[in-house]
């Protein structure tokens, strides 16, 4: 691997002074329009379009305020998974919801738009997608295959989908692959979270404290890692 020398330029901090809800922000996704939405923890969500924050809160419609985790899908809308009140889309004039009551009410930490176009939502107590707005709930056949999770999928940290079409997520403790009819339990560490990403070629990298592993197609290739590094906590693939 090699990394592409960062060009000298100029950072710019922005906090609250400049209209952030607050700075304790757990996700940024861009939309189809190029605008950047920030999920907050506790104050809603704010869009910026290059110069100014637009709040917005469940007074606005948005389904709540503790936002874990934001997307912009293909089709130009804008999901939202809160802790308070389970997930929303906007669809550039109004937020709307699911008429499916288990996305609506439990609380969601990670969405994830797959190839096919279905959102998937993982939340602490429940796993599935949406395909449309209607959801599918696969939690019940996630506890058949791994008995000893909590009670839905538990807190998960990274999901994604390799070239063969599965879908890969971390549930509590455990790193999941889901074949499109079968869940199976890859690997379970008893401490430290897995985190997931793929690259432009739809290959699977595994980081995990702070080790990092790729995936072969049949087996998690160690990959060198300077020693003495911090805990992996997320990636992502550049352009």
């Amino acid at each position: 691997m090699s990394a592409t020398p960062v060009h000298p330029g100029t950072w710019r901090t922005y906090s609250t002074a400049d209209g952030l809800p607050s700075v304790y922000c757990e996700h940024i996704a861009q939309d189809a329009a190029g605008y950047l939405w920030i999920a907050t923890v506790e104050n809603g969500v704010c869009r910026y379009d290059g110069d100014e924050f637009r709040t917005f809160t469940s007074q606005d419609g948005l389904c709540g305020n503790q936002v874990y985790s934001v997307l912009g899908d293909r089709q130009g809308r804008v999901w939202f998974g809160t802790l308070d009140s389970g997930v929303c889309f906007y669809d550039g004039s109004a937020f709307q919801r699911s008429d499916e009551n288990v996305a609506n009410t439990r609380p969601t930490l990670f969405l994830y738009e797959d190839r096919e176009g279905r959102i998937w939502n993982s939340s602490i107590v429940a796993f599935g997608y949406f395909e449309g707005t209607s959801f599918c709930d696969l939690t019940p056949r996630l506890h058949e295959k791994i008995a000893d999770l909590p009670e839905g999928g538990g807190q998960c940290y990274g999901m994604v989908q390799d070239r063969e079409g599965q879908i890969w997520f971390h549930a509590a403790q455990h790193l999941v692959r889901f074949d499109g009819e079968h869940f199976h339990s890859v690997e379970a560490s008893t401490s430290g979270n897995f985190t997931l990403a793929v690259d432009a070629a739809h290959t699977l990298w595994v980081g995990w404290k702070n080790t990092l592993r790729r995936w072969d197609g049949a087996d998690l290739q160690p990959i060198a890692w300077p020693s003495g590094q911090a805990g992996i906590r997320k990636m992502q693939s550049d352009r």
